[in-house]
């Protein structure tokens, strides 16, 4: 790799979801705004400009409107699976 960072228009949904779940995982409890940019960072990007911002935060809206992840009062978490 040569050090760039690809444009976040580039970075595929899916990846961006991967990233931000695994945020959400290793930081139980994680407002939404910090996992926007722990999220940017684990990206590579050490600005997290408007429209990084905005599509990492769309992301993280339809995973919380799906499921995938749950917006708590303490903040973002895994979705708990119910139990059988």
């Amino acid at each position: 790799m040569d050090g760039t960072v690809r444009p976040i228009e580039h970075i595929w949904e899916g990846e961006i979801e991967s990233g931000i779940l695994q945020v959400v995982e290793a930081a139980f409890g994680i407002s939404r705004d910090d996992a926007v940019v722990a999220a940017a960072r684990a990206f590579g990007y050490d600005r997290v400009g408007s429209k990084i911002r905005e599509t990492i935060r769309q992301v993280v809206d339809r995973m919380v409107a799906k499921g995938e992840i749950a917006d708590t009062p303490a903040g973002l978490t895994t979705a708990r699976q119910p139990q059988d």
